[in-house]
């Protein structure tokens, strides 16, 4: 199955008509699996860019080094996020 124009699956006008499934994973609807272990890795890369970003708000008096470092795990996060993400891509 291919994405819509805009390369979002769960806003395709008939995403609703389609049948689930089940297959170790997820439930979707789009007809994209992914497996629990890729999903959990995905999520777990979120909160940690999440966390670091909180943290960068809340301490505005980081030193400079300590501010990189966070910033540094951001970028990290990111690619390895986006690395996941186009292994799962429609």
């Amino acid at each position: 199955m291919r994405c819509d124009a805009k390369n979002q699956p769960a806003t395709h006008p008939d995403a609703t008509k389609l049948p689930t499934r089940r297959t170790g994973g997820r439930t979707c609807k789009t007809g994209v699996h992914v497996n629990a272990a890729l999903s959990e890795e995905i999520i777990n890369r979120i909160t940690a860019i999440l966390a670091a970003a909180e943290i960068l708000d809340n301490n505005i008096d980081l030193e400079m080094n300590e501010r990189q470092a966070f910033l540094n795990v951001i970028h990290a996060e990111a690619l390895q996020l986006e690395q996941h993400i186009r292994t799962i891509q429609c």
